[in-house]
């Protein structure tokens, strides 16, 4: 007859401990999840008696062990009383509960981890979004600046002691800025009607 399998040294340790997780319902064998599940109950089988029921400590201590198994980025919370939105694009989440020793009032002590990389991929930029919202800047720059040039370069005696506008004088006003600033009013009119013709375009 065949050895009787032994279960392993964590998931016995994680038993007496009164270890239970409660997401994923179920952990299978060979999962992405599977090896987070056994770090995180070799980890609190060995630390949670001697953290004195101190949560934040905990939580560090967990995020510790699993970023120098699987990496960065992860969040980590324990605890008795709180919601965690987690992000959308989580990996390897995991929701489990045990007694905490030295947690007083709370039988048991929640705890819940999850992956997730800000940035993956390249940068994270709304490009049609930032496009939607370029005639708007430009429409800005161009009420600000025409208001300002208006101001200073119209300015019969200028104050010498006014550094900025004597710096905005000497670059702008010698210029054709109304003209320049015309450019920028066309453009931010071009951008709108762009962005407005390929909006129609996307939902055809």
């Amino acid at each position: 007859a065949s050895p009787e399998k032994q279960p392993s040294s964590s998931s016995s340790s994680s038993s007496s401990l009164g270890l239970r997780v409660l997401e994923p319902a179920q952990v299978e064998e060979g999962s992405d999840v599977a090896p987070v599940v056994d770090a995180l109950r070799d980890e609190l089988a060995r630390c949670a008696a001697s953290l004195g029921g101190d949560t934040q400590v905990l939580a560090a201590a967990v995020r510790k062990r699993l970023t120098a198994d699987f990496g960065t980025i992860w969040h980590v919370a324990a605890g008795n009383d709180f919601v965690l939105e987690a992000a959308e694009n989580r990996r390897n989440h995991v929701l489990l509960s045990l007694p905490l020793p030295g947690n007083k009032g709370h039988s048991h002590t929640r705890l819940v981890c999850f992956q997730h990389e800000q940035f993956k991929g390249g940068s994270n930029i709304d490009w049609p979004r930032l496009l939607k919202s370029l005639p708007y800047l430009l429409l800005a720059i161009f009420c600000f600046g025409y208001m300002t040039l208006n101001t200073v370069c119209k300015e019969e005696n200028p104050d010498p002691s006014q550094k900025l506008r004597q710096r905005i004088r000497s670059t702008f006003c010698d210029t054709d800025w109304e003209g320049n600033m015309q450019y920028v009013a066309a453009a931010a009119l071009v951008c709108f009607f762009l962005t407005r013709r390929a909006g129609r375009a996307a939902s055809s």
